[in-house]
């Protein structure tokens, strides 16, 4: 009787070629950000979109009519955006010597009060280190970014528009892949609802974080109000270190225009403006968690912050929850997926018997078109 043949590839080959596919597959999407990033962020509007696109056909209106109202209502909120920006940079550019005039002057009295204080540092070595000319580099190479950004607005609505387009027939043709069973494809919708659910309700809170931040910034006479609660939306979509990265410019303007004082009474209130919205106004609307730990937030935070830049950090959570249900899917990467779970994490029952899997595959594929459609209309869509 003839021996078994051995196996192909040792389990430390697999997870070797594994590993070398990960690596080129994020090398790859790293390479291709600048492709990627727009078809991403047309997504990202398109699953914000999506409740109320489904709403409006629900009324019976054409799928074609119902985008153009959807893009009608973007359209008003991109030229919103684009009249913040181009007022701010205007007056940004106008106001940025006098800024700077101030900033100096500051710099000098904290440099002589650093050395009357006796820190035992050397002058030069303080002004290396506290080089405010850095800061003001940076605010000129991102106000020149500025147009740039106003015309990738316009190319993202345009995607958008073909994502929601798509989204009547994605759901038949996903299922139509036969590798994935019927609990795949449940536990898909699930995932999905919950997605969509975390941008709609983190659209919402976000609003509210960007209307208390302009009614703060209002009270305490800072300029470029239109400008910071528009920076506290759009970076409140970042965990754990948007609402960080949305103060820095409030609490800066604040200590240009009206000393420390000032700056630190507005830093208090981006915390508390921040610290309710985040532990109770959104715990109460979110109800039931994404299943994704906390360290695995973080990690996200970073990982595709590094792959797609500002972007990615964006889009994290979307983005790990997607890999998470994919991973799912199969056998030999199910202990991954279980990884990137909490406590209460999405947890599969998918057949490990290869005939038991290729069976339901079958019976999936020959359900009724009823049931297809309905499910297909159930399935949430990017």
């Amino acid at each position: 009787m003839a021996n078994p043949s051995p196996p192909l590839f040792s389990g430390l080959a697999k997870a070797l070629i594994v590993f070398a596919a990960f690596v080129i597959a994020v090398a790859g999407m790293r390479a291709a950000s600048g492709v990627l990033v727009p078809l991403m962020l047309a997504m990202f509007v398109a699953s914000i979109c999506a409740p109320a696109f489904f709403a409006i056909q629900r009324l019976r209106i054409p799928p074609v009519l119902a985008i153009m109202v959807l893009l009608l209502g973007l359209v008003l909120a991109a030229l919103l955006i684009v009249v913040i920006i181009e007022v701010s940079v205007g007056g940004l550019e106008d106001k940025l010597p006098a800024y700077q005039t101030v900033v100096q002057r500051q710099f000098e009295d904290l440099v002589i009060w650093l050395k009357d204080v006796g820190t035992g540092i050397d002058e030069d070595e303080i002004r290396a280190l506290l080089d405010w000319r850095t800061g003001f580099a940076w605010l000129r190479f991102y106000l020149a970014k500025a147009p740039a950004f106003i015309g990738q607005t316009v190319f993202v609505l345009i995607l958008t528009a073909f994502v929601l387009l798509e989204a009547q027939s994605l759901p038949r043709k996903l299922r139509g892949i036969p590798e994935f069973s019927p609990a795949f494809w449940r536990q898909f919708d699930q995932v999905v609802a919950d997605v969509r659910r975390y941008m709609s309700i983190k659209t919402l809170t976000s609003l509210l974080t960007a209307a208390l931040v302009f009614l703060w910034v209002i009270l305490l006479g800072i300029d470029f109000a239109p400008l910071l609660g528009f920076l506290a939306f759009v970076l409140n979509f970042i965990p754990v270190l948007g609402s960080v990265f949305a103060g820095i410019p409030g609490v800066a303007l604040a200590l240009v225009k009206h000393g420390p004082g000032a700056a630190l009474l507005c830093g208090l209130g981006y915390v508390i403006i921040n610290v309710a919205v985040s532990n109770i106004v959104e715990p109460r609307l979110m109800g039931r968690r994404l299943g994704l730990s906390p360290l695995v937030v973080i990690f996200s935070l970073v990982f595709w912050g590094w792959v797609f830049g500002p972007v990615g950090m964006l889009l994290s959570l979307p983005l790990t929850m997607i890999a998470k249900i994919v991973m799912e899917g199969f056998p030999e990467s199910r202990w991954v997926a279980a990884l990137l779970g909490g406590t209460q994490g999405h947890n599969l029952e998918l057949p490990l018997d290869p005939s038991r899997h290729q069976a339901l595959s079958q019976g999936a594929s020959a359900e009724s078109p009823e049931r297809v459609g309905s499910d297909s209309n159930n399935t949430p869509s990017a």
